[in-house]
């Protein structure tokens, strides 16, 4: 079913693991990385990604080097020590598509992003692992920061036209909401945004068919009303639409959406984009939602979104 968590990654690593690319052709992608929305991300067959430091290096250098240094803890042995990590990565795997690579705190493991999601590797990337890497003295979710950051998404770059749009209030708050009329996690939250106010909500009708069958049809029936906001309402309570036919008199956008969601990487609803384009998902409570919004505000406000 939906899951009312915030993504989590997931990898498969299977065939990369056959490493020195041996796959021809037919062979399947050497990795392909699974958010637990349940939606892969895109892992063509494509060059590498060039050698390229990303910008949090000198902060990561400088922590690294606040410590306890040894001689080989220079800010150039540092970076040599990246790219040799990093040319290790793309001999082993060189159909993984790899966005970037990045140090870490710790010595002897790197950061590389794939998709949208990290991995993480030993300087042979003969060893890989996915999960949290957490900085409990700072109390730092580091992978969490790291997923925010690549799954940031530019909401004036969404098909806006494509969605339902709500105005409450002074509408100067937006959100992206990315729903399924049958997931009982859309519905709730649903319940919990009637005591939001000034706000723009933007809604894409996001049917996940393969658990929610009838979800599709429903979207399309909903999107076609005459108030599309009323019967989007009025399905999360259960009840029955006029059933859509398609028509000139109305071409219904879902399966644009559909496509959309996944090359998003959206895989479980709701999916909430605030503001500034960060995500969240499940149906969270009041308090958090109206922080969420927000702070997407807030964030672009000062410049933050990219």
């Amino acid at each position: 079913n939906t899951s009312p968590l915030p993504d989590s990654p997931k990898v498969l690593v299977g065939p990369l693991l056959a490493g020195k690319g041996q796959q021809d052709s037919q062979s399947p992608t050497p990795m392909r990385v699974i958010p637990n929305t349940g939606t892969p991300a895109s892992m063509k067959d494509q060059n590498p990604a060039p050698f390229q430091p990303q910008h949090r290096e000198s902060a990561i250098i400088g922590e690294r080097l606040s410590g306890q240094p040894t001689q080989e803890d220079t800010p150039t042995k540092l970076l040599v020590e990246l790219k040799e990590a990093a040319a290790n990565f793309k001999e082993r795997y060189p159909k993984t598509q790899v966005l970037g690579f990045s140090l870490t705190p710790i010595r002897g493991l790197f950061e590389a992003t794939v998709g949208k999601e990290v991995v993480y590797f030993d300087k042979s990337a003969r060893f890989i692992f996915t999960g949290r890497l957490l900085d409990i003295e700072k109390g730092i979710d580091l992978t969490d920061a790291k997923l925010r950051e690549i799954r940031r998404v530019d909401i004036a770059k969404l098909p806006l036209n494509l969605a339902i749009k709500q105005v409450k209030g002074t509408g100067e708050r937006q959100l992206v909401l990315f729903t399924d009329v049958d997931c009982p996690f859309s519905r709730k939250l649903a319940q919990t945004l009637e005591n939001v106010d000034n706000v723009t909500i933007w809604t894409f009708l996001y049917p996940l068919t393969s658990i929610h069958p009838e979800a599709k049809a429903k979207s399309d029936a909903v999107w076609c009303q005459k108030d599309s906001i009323a019967a989007l309402d009025a399905t999360y309570k259960g009840a029955a639409v006029t059933p859509y036919t398609a028509s000139p008199l109305c071409n219904s956008p879902v399966e644009t959406i559909i496509r959309l969601g996944a090359e998003l990487g959206i895989g479980g609803t709701p999916t909430l984009i605030n503001g500034a384009g960060d995500r969240s998902a499940g149906a969270i409570p009041l308090d958090k939602l109206e922080a969420f919004i927000s702070a997407g505000n807030q964030r672009k406000e000062q410049g933050i979104q990219k």
